[in-house]
């Protein structure tokens, strides 16, 4: 919530959250940002978190 309106990047969401270097093989931000999606997302209809394809995932909630 604290880079709302801006683009994380795998790299930047693996390092700040996981404290991991950059794997290119895992998929934990791809598997834990879906599990968060249908935490949040299916309870208030709406979608908080979006995809910039090729770039990474932004937060809009208000």
């Amino acid at each position: 919530m604290r880079a709302k309106g801006r683009i994380q990047t795998r790299n930047m969401l693996l390092e700040k959250v996981w404290d991991m270097n950059f794997d290119p093989t895992t998929s934990v931000v791809e598997t834990h940002m879906s599990r968060l999606r249908s935490k949040i997302e299916k309870s208030f209809g709406d979608t908080f978190i979006r995809t910039i394809r090729g770039a990474g995932y932004v937060v809009d909630a208000s």
